[in-house]
């Protein structure tokens, strides 16, 4: 029975939406392992969609950054969704699959790039603390609609932000609000 399993993968290169010219295959997950509680992997891109893993608690997924050209990828979170620790280093394209996780936090300050799909932390019902990759610029649209009607989340981390606050109208439980080195903000009325 495998309970902790650590895998890399030797591609340097990945298949990747927003870069077609980017070509290499994408590792499927299809397997049963009932045991297995705890999975790290270090680069490639990998599709769980078809894993079975019912007590995977933690999940972590990173570049090797002693290796050049080092990627890592998920287009969604299909497979992950009982995981309730992550530590993602990696571009997840999409949170898909986490509807209903028990994590009570998810920290996505190391995400490369940003996930255009964040709809999936509605259902995440459990979830009381969000932390967001840098906001360095002003986040896209269709990002900020992800973070709308977010009323379950108590403590949000958004560093180097600038912009309008008014994704965080509905946020009626939010009780820390970390801003750190932020610019312009604005809409600031709809934390009153």
């Amino acid at each position: 029975h495998i309970s902790h399993l650590e895998f890399e993968s030797l591609s340097k290169s990945i298949t990747s939406p927003s870069d077609p010219s980017v070509q290499s295959p994408v590792f499927q997950w299809s397997f049963k392992l009932p045991s297995l509680t705890n999975l790290s992997i270090i680069s490639g891109s990998h599709d769980f969609s078809s894993l079975e893993a019912p007590n995977l608690e933690a999940f972590d997924l990173r570049i090797n950054y002693e290796r050049e050209g080092s990627k890592a990828l998920l287009f969604d979170m299909r497979g992950l969704g009982n995981v309730s620790k992550f530590t993602l280093y990696a571009q997840v394209l999409s949170l898909n699959g986490l509807e209903g996780n028990p994590a009570r936090k998810l920290d996505l300050r190391f995400l490369e790039g940003q996930a255009e799909d964040l709809s999936a932390l509605k259902e995440m019902s459990e979830l009381r603390e969000l932390v967001l990759p840098d906001c360095t610029t002003v986040l896209p649209e269709k990002f900020r609609l992800g973070l709308q009607c977010l009323n379950h989340i108590e403590k949000l981390q958004c560093p180097n932000f600038t912009g309008s606050l008014a994704f965080l109208e509905g946020w009626n439980n939010l009780r820390v609000l970390d801003l750190r080195d932020s610019g312009d903000l604005k809409d600031l009325d709809c934390l009153a």
